[in-house]
């Protein structure tokens, strides 16, 4: 199967959301505004599918069965041997999941972030299939609407009722359920608890937690509400305890104590003979969490015993002997592994504990000493999906640390299979793949390992691709674009990150893979600055410099013609922080498509970011000039960035960091007098915290989705 010979620009240096406001983001709703032209569209831009295990954010464990949420799909666990979990049924909802996941018979109720309570059929208990959402939300308003920031709470099922925190949907209170499968919506609202209009102090209820006739309501600056629920129509409100962040809790089995995972105030310890609380922070961990913070974010917690288990985010997991509940004492710390490697979601049963690791994975404890779990099994553990190509149906995955990700895309619709390979020892991070036919080469940036080029194997799910060069020159590549000329002879273009020594490299890659392949560098282009992507048109190739923090003198696009030399440099003003480049031919005129970042915001969930841009400029003779206004975007209120941007016919593929993807139609610039493009479709995606390329192939969008795997979307003109 021959597909477009497009670039796959991928794994640049992309910025990550800051740890307080990916915590924010994970924990509380944010608001999105956006200034475009066009009207935004949803219905023509769908995800039709996701694949390959995006980061674990959920987890329940039932005994022999075990759901995880990976990314967009909710994953069914074989655990009958908790040692040797197996990955059975799995179900894709395109969304994330953050929450609390309770089961009620064969129902499965999981939070759906912006789309609301998820409702899914496990009387194929590992087999789930997708029943449907429900969502108090005003019918006027669309889900997939940037400017929707409703986001759901989590709670619990017991006595056969599910009680469900509204999080800051309709009313901000808690709602009773009765699971009712004949129901367009699968549940018969019993009861619920609406917040008044004369308390505001409920600024986002997390969860529900029950024990007999009482519900304990936990959320953002009031504490913890405790109801009377004997009268499920009437939930009581009998007092409120202020505690400061309240996001989950438990309660001891005689009801008397209430262990709270208090955000960034620790555990909070509530006597309810008294309504006393008992703050307790737990001194920090001896060798600095792995990479991660000794910073306090209770999150989840598990009673069991005398102990508690509780997420604490980068933190880790903090095991807190509570056998003397007025004298909490710390027992052991499971630190976390790295920055985006930490627990934020826990489950016990029996003697093991599960714990949502997000790229870390599943992770699975063995609690034979209650103080001090032991690691059995990690599953999906994952890293960041940067970039994807597709070859005789076949999508190869730049996948960071996990090297090379292959999946079966020969129906896009319903990716089959999919395996992972480690073609890097884990000594670099794979940036960016390129993949070009006849004969068949997938060529990969592998970071500081340099260009490598494969052959795939006879059976690509099977067995590794065949490798069959390495050049090693560069220092840091993040980027590759091949270009197969009419004579068949193919040049490799190269984003070499390292300041000093890196920048543009050129060369000729025709006979990778024969015998004495030594290819001799055509060009090297050094003192640019941090190259991170590149894109190639004829005679030019436009290169993408964005430095870290503090190293951003050299950024901005160049321009760099055949002979290797800097034409122009675009530096000031918006170029300063340039996310990606592409070139298209629309008529007669050659347009050059820019994406620049806006930032993070000074005050990140009060006042909204600068915005993000898209420019459209001109390249006449080696003088880029700028011939229309830029078109603005708006992120969410922490941080507006752009990820990357495909021009392929007169159709331009976006794809924000914050917001999701846009269809922009570009024959406007084909007018004799050129006019803005106009947007044609729009699809919210709820994940992004870490998106990056955008490629398409045949008919369907690719999106590698950073730390939610692969989507792969369809769009209808």
């Amino acid at each position: 199967m021959m597909y477009p010979s497009r670039v796959n620009r991928g794994g640049p240096h992309m910025k990550r959301l800051p740890l307080a406001v990916l915590l924010l983001v994970l924990l509380g709703p944010f608001m999105i505004t956006h200034t475009s032209l066009g009207t935004i569209t949803t219905s023509n831009l769908e995800i039709v599918s996701q694949s390959v295990l995006g980061y674990c954010s959920t987890v329940a464990s039932f005994g022999d069965v075990t759901y995880a949420g990976f990314g967009s799909a909710i994953v069914a666990l074989d655990t009958h041997d908790p040692t040797n979990p197996r990955i059975i049924g799995r179900v894709f909802v395109p969304n994330c999941f953050d929450g609390k996941m309770s089961r009620s018979g064969n129902t499965l109720f999981v939070p759906r972030d912006v789309y609301g309570l998820g409702v899914f059929d496990i009387s194929e208990p590992l087999y789930p299939s997708y029943r449907c959402t429900y969502a108090r939300l005003d019918p006027s308003l669309d889900p997939n609407d940037i400017h929707n920031n409703h986001y759901a709470g989590s709670g619990e099922v017991a006595g056969g009722y599910l009680y469900w925190a509204n999080g800051n949907y309709e009313g901000k209170g808690f709602s009773i359920f009765e699971p009712n499968p004949s129901e367009p919506d699968c549940l018969t609202l019993i009861g619920e608890y609406k917040v008044p209009p004369s308390d505001p102090s409920i600024s986002f209820p997390y969860s529900v937690h029950v024990q007999g006739n009482v519900a304990y309501l936990c959320s953002r600056s009031t504490g913890v509400k405790v109801f009377d629920v004997t009268d499920k129509r009437n939930p009581t409100l009998q007092l409120t305890i202020p505690t400061g962040w309240a996001i989950d809790m438990t309660t001891s089995s005689d009801g008397r104590w209430g262990y709270v995972a208090d955000g960034p105030s620790g555990l909070k310890i509530i006597d309810f003979t008294t309504n006393q609380v008992i703050s307790y922070t737990p001194p920090a961990p001896g060798c600095g969490c792995g990479g991660g913070s000794a910073t306090v974010f209770y999150r989840s917690i598990i009673l069991r015993g005398n102990y508690v288990y509780v997420a604490g985010a980068q933190r880790g997991i903090d095991i807190i002997d509570v056998s003397t509940p007025t004298s909490p004492n710390l027992a052991h710390t499971i630190e976390s592994e790295s920055t985006y490697s930490y627990p934020v979601q826990l489950s016990v049963s029996g003697t093991y504990l599960y714990a949502a690791n997000l790229l870390g994975g599943l992770k699975v404890y063995s609690l034979s000493n209650p103080a001090y779990p032991q690691l059995v099994r990690t599953v999906g553990e994952s890293d960041l999906a940067r970039d994807v190509a597709v070859l005789n149906g076949y999508a190869y995955i730049a996948y960071g640390t996990q090297g090379l990700a292959v999946v079966d895309v020969e129906n896009p619709l319903s990716p089959s299979a999919e395996a992972r390979f480690d073609i890097n020892n884990g000594t670099t991070e794979t940036q960016a793949v390129y993949a070009l036919s006849n004969p068949d080469r997938i060529y990969v940036a592998d970071g500081k390992e340099g260009l490598k080029v494969f052959q795939p194997s006879s059976n690509p799910l099977t067995y590794p691709p065949i490798h069959l060069w390495t050049f090693s020159s560069p220092v840091d590549v993040r980027d590759v674009h091949v270009v197969e000329h009419p004579d068949t002879t193919r040049t490799a273009y190269l984003a070499d990150y390292d300041h000093a020594n890196g920048g543009l490299w050129v060369l000729d890659v025709t006979g990778a893979g024969q015998l004495g392949f030594s290819p001799i560098p055509e060009q090297h282009l050094s003192g640019i600055g941090y190259a991170c992507r590149l894109y190639n048109h004829g005679d030019w190739t436009y290169v993408v410099s964005n430095g870290p923090i503090g190293n951003t003198s050299y950024n901005g696009l160049r321009l760099v013609d055949s002979s290797g030399i800097v034409r122009q440099w675009l530096s000031e003003g918006y170029y300063k922080d340039t996310a990606d480049v592409d070139a298209v031919d629309i008529g007669d005129r050659h347009y050059v498509l820019v994406a620049t970042n806006g930032g993070p915001s000074l005050i990140p969930g009060v006042v909204p970011p600068p915005p993000s841009h898209l420019h459209i400029l001109t390249n006449t003779g080696g003088a880029l000039s700028e011939i229309l206004s830029p078109i603005e975007f708006q992120g969410n209120y922490f941080a507006d960035y752009m990820a990357a941007i495909e021009a392929v016919g007169t159709k331009a593929y976006i794809n924000h960091l914050n917001n999701g993807v846009y269809v922009y139609d570009l024959s406007p610039l084909g007018y004799p007098t050129p006019a803005l493009p106009q947007q044609l479709a729009f699809k919210k995606l709820t994940c992004n915290n870490s998106s990056h390329e955008i490629h398409l192939f045949g008919d369907y969008i690719y999106n590698a989705h950073g730390d939610s795997g692969l989507y792969i979307l369809s769009f209808a003109p």
